[in-house]
């Protein structure tokens, strides 16, 4: 049976930030005003805990994870994403039984304003998707410029 183990960290801000991870044995709960572990339904105080405790905790009380597991698991696992109640969930497989052309995607960022307005002083043509997002990014700099302006006072038309 698996549980969750959910980690709040203390942050600058009054809202905290939830970490959780998987695990089999109990509830780590690290909140901004008393840091709590809870280990078979009992709930122990802990006065204090750095960083190499709480990566012990982690250890101790975190997933076993094969070596050599990257991204979502091993060939054979479930990928809990179905949303059909009477699908079953996709297995992954050996990486030679997909198609090549899935290694192939290239997941190159978008490019920025700054790298366009280089593309356009080199005398490089923009494509038309690359000039549909160059106006754009312009359009939303000429906002956040017109807000700052208005927010100090200097108001222009």
């Amino acid at each position: 049976m698996m549980k969750r183990v959910f980690a709040v960290l203390p942050s600058s801000s009054t809202s905290s930030s939830v970490h959780s991870l998987n695990c089999r044995k109990s509830v780590l709960q690290i909140s901004t005003c008393n840091i709590q572990l809870r280990h078979d339904s009992k709930w122990v105080k802990v006065s204090s805990l750095s960083k190499t405790e709480l990566q012990e905790l982690i250890k101790k009380y975190g997933p076993d994870t094969p070596k050599g597991a990257k991204g979502w698991g091993l060939e054979g696992h479930e990928l809990p994403i179905n949303i059909l109640k009477e699908a079953k969930n996709p297995v992954i497989k050996s990486p030679d039984k997909y198609p090549q052309w899935l290694f192939d995607v290239s997941y190159k960022p978008d490019p920025t304003l700054e790298q366009l307005k280089e593309k356009t002083a080199k005398g490089e043509q923009l494509t038309p998707v690359e000039q549909k997002r160059f106006a754009k990014l312009t359009r939303r700099a000429k906002i956040k410029e017109n807000n700052f302006n208005r927010v100090m006072g200097i108001v222009l038309a």
